[in-house]
Parts: structure tokens; C-alpha cells; sequence
């Protein structure tokens, strides 16, 4: 049975506050080349870190929605879903690549049509790479998910969510023999669906155990399996390190960074269940809120804030972001939220 469960979690705009400040500091670190982080803190605050938080907050959400209307209609309305999901991300886009063409044609930036056509579809991550879209892939990387999940749960209406559920695990524990075959027998980047979608997986576990199951969450439990999962990581590492068969150990790696995202998946879990506490207060105060709010348009822009082929041609890394907070502002209040009230009239 079903659990009727408020979809808005107040906690998840704190989280995707973390998770873009994450991906602006490695960016900034990347355009600067000053790594004022110490080698602890590079290891948590990276981009990489920032995406997978992200894919997560968005397995968890596309699939209580999806599966709330399955549930609800017997099926779900793809045109209805796919036309929201359209005013949601591509109006923003659009306009930020909108400006990327009057930059190309001013020879501020340089952008051939191809790689504009690659950016407008979102298949940049395969080829028409420049550092202005080549964070797209993560955006491709989650509409392709967007596409799929739906389409699966309209195929197969009568499969049990238990079984989708196990399923989910079975393909997180071969999903490094797939990557294995990717990358030895095609020449498909990293920057895909078949490397970068456990997080999207651990979005969809942790959605249907809320939706099914809603466990009284016990943080002893929760902190055991963390504390395992961090020793089975170092095995992993350590085995690795004594171990000479290449095949193996990209395996291995593919285990650990799968492992390594379960861990971010597990803090994700505890902290929409959090009512109260210091967490709590911060991931719910205004500043971090209104980040969240504005993340995707602090997400399309940034880009152009921290190329090392700079366009602005001044060092003062406050008014960049400045610049950069007032732009994404404008393009959430401007862009994102009209398309998104207009969103909520498609039925």
C-alpha cells in the first residue's frame, strides 16, 4: 500500500544549495587553478560529488511522481509528463543558449552550429564539446532517465514494484561488468547514462521504500551501514592496490565509486526524514533555500563564469559571482518560474 506522503520536502532545496555550491567551488578551483581546499575537504566538496547529489534528489522525485499517477490512473500519461518536464528545463536552456549564439556571432566565444544542434538536443556529452556546454551532459544524462522510466513503467503496468525494486539492485551490482564492456569495446565517453546513473538508481530505491515501505527510520542502522559501506570501500581500495589484473581492478573501482555514491544516498535518506534539529534548521534557513530555488539556472550559467577561455576579462572572483547570482536570478524569476506556473496548467 501506498503511503499518502507530501511530495514537497523542504530539506531537498537545502540540498541542492550543497550540491551546485559543491560544483561552483570545483569550477572555480578548475578556472583559478588555486585549490585552497586540503586534500579532506577536495575529497567531499568536488563536482562529481555536487552531480550525484543532484541525480539522486531526481531518481527520488520523477519516481514518487511517476509512480503516485501509475498508481492513481493505472498508467501514465507520457505527453502530459514529457510536455511538463519540456517547460521545466528547456526554456532556460534555451535562453542561455540563445545568448551563447549571439556571443559565438559577436566572436566572443566560439560555438559551431553543430555544437550549438548538439546543446539544443542535449546528446553534447557524445561530441560538440567546448567547457561552455559541456556540463549539458549531466542534463542529458537525466532527461534520458526521464524518458525511460516512464516509457518502463507504461510497458510493464503489471510488474510489481517489488520486483522493480530488486531489480534496481541486480543492475547496480552488474553495472560495473556494462561499464567494463563500454569502455573496452566502444568509444562512448565517460559522460553517460551507463557511467553516471547510480545515483539516479538510489534516487528510485529510496523512493519506492518511501512510498511502500516508510520504515521508522533508525539512525544506529542507518550509521552501521555507513560505517560498513566506508570499510568495504577501503577493502576495495586496498585490494586494488595489491592487484595486478587491469580488468579486475576497473571492476573493483566501479564498485567503489558505486559504493561511494550509496553513502552520499544514505545521507540523502536521513535527511529528508529529518523534522527537527541542527541539519534541519541549516538545510531549511532562507539563504540556502533560495539557493536551492535558483540552483538550475546557477547550474546553465556558471559555465561562463569560470572558463579558463574568459570572456570577461577581470580577476575579482566576488563580482563574477555576484554577476553570476544576479543573472541566474534573473532567469529564474524571468524564464524558469512563468514556463513553470504555465507548467502546472498541463493536464
Amino acid at each position: 500500500m501506498i503511503h499518502n506522503n507530501k511530495l514537497r520536502i523542504s530539506s531537498i532545496d537545502g540540498l541542492r544549495a550543497i550540491s551546485i555550491l559543491f560544483v561552483l567551488i570545483d569550477h572555480y578551483i578548475y578556472f583559478s587553478g588555486n585549490n585552497f581546499l586540503n586534500p579532506y575537504f577536495s575529497f567531499l566538496i568536488n563536482g562529481k560529488n555536487g552531480v550525484d547529489i543532484f541525480f539522486i534528489i531526481s531518481g527520488f522525485l520523477i519516481t514518487t511522481i511517476l509512480v503516485k499517477e501509475h498508481l492513481r490512473d493505472g498508467q501514465i500519461s507520457l505527453t502530459t509528463f514529457f510536455l511538463r518536464r519540456a517547460f521545466r528545463i528547456l526554456p532556460a536552456l534555451y535562453f542561455l543558449l540563445f545568448i551563447y549564439f549571439i556571443l559565438s556571432k559577436s566572436n566572443v566565444i566560439h560555438f559551431s552550429m553543430q555544437t550549438l544542434l548538439n546543446s539544443i538536443f542535449l546528446v553534447s556529452q557524445l561530441k560538440g564539446v567546448r567547457w561552455e556546454n559541456f556540463h549539458l551532459w549531466s542534463l542529458s544524462v537525466e532527461n534520458i532517465f526521464y524518458i525511460l522510466l516512464p516509457l518502463f513503467l507504461n510497458r510493464f503496468k503489471n510488474i510489481p514494484y517489488v520486483k522493480i525494486f530488486y531489480s534496481s539492485i541486480i543492475l547496480l551490482l552488474i553495472l560495473p561488468f556494462i561499464r567494463y564492456y563500454f569502455y573496452t569495446q566502444t568509444n562512448l565517453s565517460t559522460f553517460n547514462i551507463f557511467f553516471r546513473c547510480e545515483g539516479l538508481i538510489f534516487g528510485v530505491l529510496i523512493a519506492l521504500i518511501t512510498l511502500f515501505v516508510q520504515p521508522k527510520i533508525k539512525f544506529s542502522h542507518i550509521s552501521l551501514v555507513f560505517i560498513s559501506t566506508v570499510v568495504i570501500i577501503i577493502l576495495i581500495n586496498f585490494i586494488s592496490s595489491f592487484n595486478n589484473s587491469i580488468t579486475l581492478n576497473y571492476i573493483l573501482k566501479q564498485y567503489s565509486s558505486i559504493l561511494y555514491v550509496f553513502v552520499f544516498a544514505l545521507l540523502f535518506w536521513c535527511v529528508i526524514n529529518l523534522k527537527t534539529g541542527i541539519i534541519y534548521s541549516i538545510l531549511n534557513n532562507s539563504i540556502l533555500t533560495f539557493i536551492g530555488i535558483i540552483s538550475y539556472s546557477l547550474y546553465l550559467w556558471q559555465q561562463l563564469f569560470f572558463s579558463r577561455n574568459d570572456i570577461f576579462h577581470f580577476d575579482n572572483i566576488f563580482f563574477r559571482l555576484i554577476s553570476l547570482l544576479l543573472i541566474s536570478i534573473c532567469s529564474y524569476y524571468f524564464i524558469e518560474s512563468p514556463f513553470s506556473r504555465l507548467k502546472t496548467r498541463i493536464k
